[in-house]
């Protein structure tokens, strides 16, 4: 996913992309910061915003 978006820094949708697979891996800051750079390409790309949006949510127990 790395050489994705270094490749197309530009494309949100790697950025997207970026950010699932780091949530997979347990690495919600750094999930948060791909999708943040998702929408500051694309300020209405809905699944990178809907993804930050449920990070921020409280986790449950």
């Amino acid at each position: 996913m790395e050489m994705v978006v270094r490749m197309d820094p530009g494309d949100p949708d790697a950025w997207n992309n970026l950010g699932i697979a780091r949530i997979r891996q347990k690495k919600r800051k750094e999930a948060r910061g791909a999708w943040q750079k998702a929408i500051e390409i694309d300020p209405g790309n809905e699944m990178a915003l809907d993804a930050l949006a449920k990070t921020k949510s409280p986790r449950r127990p």
